[in-house]
Order: C-alpha cells, then structure tokens, then sequence
C-alpha cells in the first residue's frame, strides 16, 4: 500500500502541468519548471510573448533546457506502470475498439467503407436498404484514399503555419523596426533640445551677468555723488557753526569783528565754489538699460539658427566629376550619360563611381541643404572627407570617409555604417533634406516634403567635410533626371 501511495505521488511529479500527462520529451525553462516539448512551443505559439505558464515569469527569447534526467526518470515509471498494469489484468483492446471489428447488427466482420456514410460496413449492409445507390472501398484503399487526403491537408496545414510563422517573425522584426526607429526619433529630439536648452541657459547667465556689471557701474556713480553731497554738507555745516559762534559774540565787539574779513572771504569763496546747483541727483532706468542690452546684444540669428537651422546654396565642384556626369553651367545640377565627358584630367575628380563633390567644405559649425531627388530611380546623396579615394570602387562606410543616403531600385533606403541598413521611407521623397552638426558629430536626412526624419550618423568628425553628390548610372533611360541642389536665400 505505502509503495503504491509513494508511486502516485512520484506520477504527480512526472506529470506535465499543460497536458497533465506524463512527460514527453521534457524541457526545463529559465524558472525552472518542466513542460513538455511540444506543449511549452504550441503555447508559446499562441502567445505574444514567452512566459511560463506554472509561474508566469516573462523571458526575453524563447529558450528552455532539455531536461535529459527527467526524461529518464519518466521512462523508468512508465515501464514500471506498464508492469504493474501487465499483472493487475492483461492487455485488451479498448471496448470501442473491439466494437469496431465487427458489425453490431449483423455480427458479421467490417470489410468495406461506405464513402457517402463515411462508416465500416459489413457485406450484408452493403445490400441492404440503407446503403443502396452508395459507394464502397476496401478498407485497404479506404485507408489509402483518406490517408492521402490527410496527408495533402497536413501538407498544406505545415505550409501555411510556415508562412505565419515567417509572417510572425516578419511583424515582430517590423515592430522591433518600429520601437527602435521610434527611440532614435526621441533620442533625436532630446538631444536638439538639449542644444537649445544649453543656448538659453548660457544666454541667461550672460544677461545676467551683464544686468550684475550694468548695476556695479550705475551704483558706484551714484555712491560717489552721494559721497561728495556729504561732504558739501559737512563743509556747510561746519561753516553754519562759526557763522553761529560769531553771533553768540556780537556783544564783544572787539572778539567779533577779530578776523571777521578773514572769515567773510572764506565764506564768499565756498558759495562761490559749492553752489548747490553744482550737486544733482543720479538716477537710473535699469528696466530701459536691460531692454538696450537683450535687444542690442542678443544675437537673434543664433537663435533662428539653433531653431531652425539655415539653409545653404550650394554649387558642385565640375573638377571633381566623374566623366560620365555632365555639371549644368550653373553648377546646381548633375546628371549621367553615357558618352564620357572630354575633360581635362584632374587629381580631384573620381575615376571609378559616378560622384561628385561639392564646392563648399565644412569644418565647423551647423549647415543645411536641400537636394530635389524628384521621380529618379537610384541615387547617392551625403557627405564625405577631402581625403577619400577616388580611384578605387570602395565602400560607402564612414570608415571610408563617407557618410550617405542611398536609394536603389527605386524604392529600396539604405544608410551604410559598418553594415548595410535598410530604411523604412512611407513617403517617397522629392527633396531630401541634410542637416550636418560638426562638433556634435551629426549628419542627419530628412524627407523636405513632410519634415519625416529618415536617418543619423553619429561620429567624431575630422578635417574637412565636403558635400557628395550621384545621380547614378542611367538604368536604360529610367533614370535619366539629373539631382539638383536647391538654390536658398540665406
């Protein structure tokens, strides 16, 4: 009795908490609790995420542990189950199986398949009322008929959960697509506003340092008038004592009139010489200073540019064009063709790709331009260093000194870092905007049309940066329309 009780409850122990049977093929997760292989993946299939589903503890992936003990474990108690059950009664046939041999109305043996039915038949009811006008199979073709039937539906079932799976890891890569590119966006953000912060925080402590220097200087004017009012005010009231003194004396007339000519004179002199209309009184408008400095002193344009940054006219550079680009006259356009260019060699132009520089380089500060890409198929638009070679097909990577956009086959973004990356554009863009922060070490692209930011290279830039520009080659006249740079005022 105690063995049978410690069997149940090691049973209890080996049963799988989804299919409550005994293992199958058991598996460990991360939390530790066990599943069946086939159980654990059809629930994690039919879940968003992956947790367990004793605990609920949530995984990053979905990853578990063959649990090579337990299943052994779980074959020794089905073989001592299988024992136990040989010598408690003998092995039998399910009773619905045994029913199944042989025809309960007719006692006879089940040799044929009634197609329209879909039952096992014996022969006397394939001649009875119920079947006639039907048709009948061997249960050997039965079988064969049915089994192919299922095997074309598990075929087409196996296919189509392949497709939703491609289609699931397809939507959770797009939706990994989408959390990342949302993160850049907002990391973008900050770090914009993070400038402008910096532009206002800097701009206050200098207005208030100017409104502390302004206040130093208008209070020590003011000090120094009040100082010598003092002073006049002592002179006079010293001289109002003697005048008193010589009063208190006019009885003596001998003690009065001693030295009065002397005192008259030094009396006449000191009105002559602290006249009170030689004293005013100093004041300041402080507000009215303050407005002359933040109108006067604060560089308006700074702030637009911080902003909304400027937008440049650029020109190319027809030396540094590939003889297979033709530059317009004014220098705002290029475009391919296939008849090589007759032009005077140049150690500046390239030799291998159809690019061409710009003819304004960067080495500090923040710029903007604009490029109109219109209806064209592929294209190389970015910017890259002085120092890159021209003579050689080599990859578009900053190591290389590039930094670049690139459209192929007419819908298909990439942005070259170490690796290719492929972009998401909604939009077709007419006109790509390109923003370049030097000392943040930033280029970034936009669609012009909507302001949808498409794409940042983040890195430490050295030397100088110039401009790059490619219409690619014609594609058979598909892509025939030059790139041009958009002309801005400033």
């Amino acid at each position: 009795m105690a063995a049978t009780e410690q069997t149940e409850e090691l049973d209890e122990d080996l049963v799988c908490p989804v299919c409550l049977d005994l293992f199958n093929n058991p598996v460990m997760l991360e939390c530790g609790h066990n599943f069946c292989n086939s159980c654990i993946s059809t629930v994690w299939a039919s879940e968003k995420g992956c947790c367990c589903p004793e605990c609920r503890e949530e995984f990053p992936t979905r990853k578990y542990t063959v649990n090579r003990l337990l299943a052994k474990i779980v074959a020794k108690a089905q073989k001592q189950q299988d024992k136990t059950m040989g010598k408690t009664c003998p092995k039998q046939k399910p009773e619905h199986i045994q029913k199944r041999t042989q025809c309960l109305e007719h006692e006879e043996k089940l040799k044929l398949f009634c197609q329209e039915d879909g039952q096992l038949i014996c022969v006397i009811c394939m001649v009875s009322s119920k079947h006639t006008g039907h048709s009948f199979l061997t249960l050997k073709d039965a079988v064969s008929k049915y089994k192919e039937n299922l095997r074309s539906t598990l075929d087409s079932l196996e296919m189509e959960l392949k497709e939703l799976a491609d289609l699931q890891s397809n939507q959770e890569q797009k939706i990994l697509e989408v959390q990342n590119e949302a993160h850049s966006v907002e990391q973008h953000i900050m770090s914009e506003f993070a400038v402008v912060y910096q532009f206002l925080q800097d701009k206050e402590k200098q207005l208030i340092q100017q409104v502390k220097d302004e206040t130093v200087g208008i209070l020590r004017s003011m000090e120094e008038n009040l100082r010598k009012i003092k002073k006049t005010i002592t002179d006079i009231q010293g001289k109002l004592s003697n005048i008193n003194l010589k009063f208190k004396e006019e009885e003596d007339y001998q003690l009065f009139l001693t030295g009065i000519k002397n005192d008259m004179k030094k009396l006449t002199v000191h009105k002559e010489q602290n006249n009170t209309c030689n004293h005013i009184l100093w004041t300041s408008d402080l507000n009215s200073v303050m407005s002359d400095i933040i109108l006067e002193q604060d560089d308006w344009n700074k702030w637009r540019f911080i902003i909304k940054p400027v937008k440049l006219s650029l020109t190319l550079d027809p030396d540094t064009a590939h003889p297979n680009l033709i530059v317009s006259e004014d220098r705002t356009s290029v475009s391919y063709t296939v008849e090589r260019q007759q032009l005077v060699h140049s150690s500046k132009s390239f030799s291998k790709k159809p690019y061409v520089l710009g003819l304004e380089c960067f080495a500090s500060g923040k710029h903007c331009w604009e490029v109109v890409v219109g209806n064209k198929t592929d294209w190389v638009i970015g910017v890259a260093t002085e120092s890159i070679n021209r003579n050689k097909d080599i990859s578009l990577q900053p190591k290389n000194g590039f930094w670049t956009l690139i459209l192929w086959n007419e819908n298909e973004y990439y942005a070259q870092e170490s690796e290719i990356k492929t972009l998401k554009i909604n939009r077709k863009p007419h006109t790509i905007r390109v923003y370049m922060d030097y000392e943040r070490g930033q280029i970034s692209f936009y669609n012009a049309d909507d302001s949808f930011h498409i794409y940042t290279f983040k890195d430490n830039f050295k030397g100088k940066l110039y401009p790059i520009f490619s219409p690619w080659f014609n594609n058979n006249g598909k892509n025939g329309e030059a790139l041009k740079v958009c002309q801005l005022t400033i």
